[in-house]
């Protein structure tokens, strides 16, 4: 951290004002005056007006009497006025004496003279007016008297005395006048010099009402009376101002081991130029811009975008407004308003942006309202389709992103809360698991990937590893997608469209991984993987997804028509491994055990296990409910959602519907549906639907009753079967 310590010495003069402050220095040392000379230091906050009062005294001649007095330190005029003459007697005492009598005694005398008076009211320009009885020391000498001999005493030593008083815009108006007063009138002494340094306008605005009037004008007719030689400090060029802060920074990230890309070098520069460089104005606000990113970077380093770190820092310090309002309002600028189908919602949408920003915007003048207005587009892309009708690609979004781009909805917090939300994995800790990819063991990285889907979020890291697929390597697509193959079952189904669920997602992720390996790999790593997957369920899943891609794009398909065929004969031969008569409707869903189902039946090799098993629970005609749980297999399950007004909540319902004549000639492959039908007539009777089923809506749940009798009127109407 930078600590904003004044310079002190030439060396560390950035800003060209050492010869300014020499100058100072010869004007306050060769004056041979009667009364004091005052100074007036004029600068805002943080331009350097400490700095170049060390620079003053490095200058003064050797044998000036140099004195630093500082008068915030003190409650009221009276603890002033004994402190600064008790500081001057301390100075002054050791270098001055004339032989007969020390001067600091005399010094110290007249100022507790002063101090100890019950009432002071000076006037500007009228003789002093003490009221009240003075102490025991003017019983003997006056005051004016000790006033001439301290004037005598330092015209006789041939020294020249320079008083510097700083931070008088720290003080409040009665503070203020305390000290005017003092150099003015008090402290009037020959061969010294007081400089004072304070902000002109900052004190002109407080003094003006009580020296009649309410603007700075009057402030500043006061001080035309009190200062005899006002100075403003030398204002600081631009190019000084740019590399000293980048110095700065390049401390900051010398520091913190970070080196930034050429590409974010470039867009720092671009923001710094545009919207920072331009409206800067002191060196204090690079100090708080360097020690904001000192502060900041080490806590986010590797989890965002440094490049966007640094410029959004910048806003903080050189626009502390306008980065409140974009930390509180994050959906105007994360928000996509290109992809909205319908026209005038969008532009609705986009005015809404441009009114809202304009509206925070309307603090700053117009050259800073456009410079920030471009640093804004460059940070938000997205914004650029509200004032250019710019449009991005889907892959733009994705690359941002994959980016940890400020402009990204899962990063843009970062940038403000300066940590990884809670359940959010740390990029740094996702970086190490994708090199452990390339050197663990397969059982080391299944414990490292199993605690980081106990630790964090598991649906953002499989996002995260979607950001990936293009960088990573070989060697890392065969471990990740076993490793997945292995804890893919521990993964939540939420309660969402299933393609959507993280469980879904990290199938579809193992099957584009697999179409990035060679051609001549793809069949015999993808056997692999349905064989080392922990879970049926899960083997399933994947390959359903490989089936999907397969229609979606067959020109990329994983699998040939002869490599299906091996993959179905894996998972109907694992079925018959793990299937018994407990788990035989609970090992996979209906519709993954009508899959295999209609693979079995269809496999001459095997065929006649299926057979048997079904002749087994079916052949003495009274098993009902084996009978009913396989006709349901076979029956679509509707998932509908709806939403509670009384608890506010959604609930989700799941039912059997849609029972046509390819579902039944889909059971037919499978079973004789006239022994399967004679079953449930033990439990349902013979009770054919009297209606053609296609008058039933697909969507409206169907009882066991209806869909028994639905399954009865294909039979009744359909050409007889060949019974097993």
């Amino acid at each position: 951290m930078h600590t904003d310590k004044p310079t002190s010495k030439k060396s560390e003069d950035r800003f060209q004002r050492y010869e300014f402050s020499m100058r100072i220095a010869s004007i306050i040392t060769t004056q041979k005056i009667d009364k004091s000379l005052i100074v007036g230091l004029y600068g805002k906050w943080g331009e350097g007006k400490t700095s170049v009062m060390n620079f003053v005294q490095q200058e003064l001649p050797k044998d000036t009497i140099s004195v630093n007095f500082n008068p915030w330190m003190f409650l009221d005029e009276q603890h002033l006025l004994k402190s600064f003459f008790s500081i001057l007697a301390d100075a002054l005492g050791e270098k001055i004496n004339n032989g007969k009598e020390q001067f600091g005694k005399i010094l110290a005398d007249y100022g507790d003279a002063i101090g100890d008076t019950t009432e002071y009211i000076p006037k500007v320009g009228r003789s002093i007016k003490w009221l009240g009885k003075l102490g025991q020391k003017l019983s003997t000498v006056s005051i004016e008297k000790l006033k001439s001999r301290v004037d005598k005493m330092i015209r006789d030593s041939g020294k020249n005395i320079v008083v510097f008083v700083d931070d008088i815009d720290r003080l409040d108006i009665q503070e203020i006048q305390y000290v005017f007063k003092l150099v003015k009138l008090v402290g009037d002494f020959p061969r010294t010099a007081y400089v004072l340094s304070f902000d002109d306008e900052m004190v002109s605005s407080a003094l003006a009402p009580k020296y009649g009037g309410d603007n700075k004008a009057a402030g500043y007719n006061f001080l035309e009376k009190i200062i005899q030689v006002p100075l403003k400090i030398p204002k600081a060029s631009k190019k000084a101002l740019y590399n000293y802060t980048a110095d700065l920074i390049n401390s900051v990230f010398n520091n913190a081991e970070i080196e930034l890309s050429k590409e974010d070098v470039n867009d720092f520069t671009e923001a710094f130029n545009t919207a920072f460089l331009p409206f800067m104005d002191n060196p204090r606000t690079a100090i708080r811009y360097a020690n904001s990113l000192a502060f900041s970077l080490p806590l986010l380093k590797g989890e965002v975008n440094l490049g966007n770190l640094v410029v959004i820092e910048g806003v903080k310090i050189f626009y502390p407004e306008l980065y409140d309002f974009v930390r509180h309002n994050s959906y105007l600028f994360s928000k996509r308003t290109d992809s909205v189908h319908n026209y005038r919602t969008s532009q609705e949408q986009q005015k809404e942006i441009k009114d809202k920003i304009g509206a925070s915007l309307s603090v700053y003048n117009a050259d800073k309202q456009n410079a920030i207005l471009e640093l804004l587009q460059e940070l938000f892309p997205q914004l650029k389709a509200v004032y250019s009708n710019t449009t991005y690609p889907e892959s733009a979004y994705a690359q941002w992103t994959k980016e940890k781009k400020i402009c990204s909805g899962k990063y843009f917090d970062r940038y403000f809360s300066y940590s990884v939300q809670e359940g959010d994995m740390p990029d740094n800790y996702f970086d190490q698991l994708l090199q452990d990819l390339q050197i663990d063991t397969i059982n080391d990285l299944i414990i490292k990937f199993t605690n980081a889907i106990e630790q964090f979020d598991a649906f953002s890291l499989i996002l995260k590893l979607r950001t990936q697929e293009e960088d990573i390597d070989e060697i890392q697509i065969k471990n990740l997608t076993i490793v997945l193959a292995k804890i893919g079952h521990l993964l939540p189904k939420e309660e969402d469209i299933h393609f959507a669920t993280t469980y879904a997602q990290s199938a579809i992720l193992i099957v584009r991984l697999l179409r990035k390996l060679p051609k001549s790999d793809q069949l015999s790593h993808a056997i692999i993987i349905l064989n080392e997957c922990h879970s049926f369920a899960y083997a399933m899943e994947i390959n359903n997804w490989v089936m999907y891609r397969k229609k979606d794009d067959p020109e990329t398909s994983v699998f040939t028509v002869q490599d299906e065929a091996k993959v179905k004969e894996l998972l109907v031969t694992r079925f018959i491994m793990e299937a018994n008569d407990e788990n035989f409707f609970t090992i996979l869903s209906d519709g993954n055990l009508r899959e295999i189902l209609s693979w079995w039946s269809k496999w001459e090799e095997k065929k006649e296990i299926l057979q048997n098993f079904l002749l087994k629970h079916l052949g003495d005609k009274e098993n009902s409910e084996f009978a009913l749980k396989l006709l349901k297999v076979f029956t679509p399950t509707i998932t509908s959602n709806s939403y509670s007004s009384s608890d506010k909540s959604v609930h989700t319902d799941t039912y059997k519907s849609g029972f046509h004549e390819s579902i039944y000639n889909s059971v037919k492959e499978v079973v004789d549906v006239n022994l399967l039908n004679d079953n449930l007539i033990s439990a349902y009777g013979m009770n054919y639907l009297d209606t053609i089923p296609s008058t039933i809506s697909d969507h409206d749940p169907i009882d066991d009753q209806k869909l028994v009798s639905i399954f009865q009127w294909f039979i009744k109407n359909s050409k007889p079967c060949l019974s097993f």
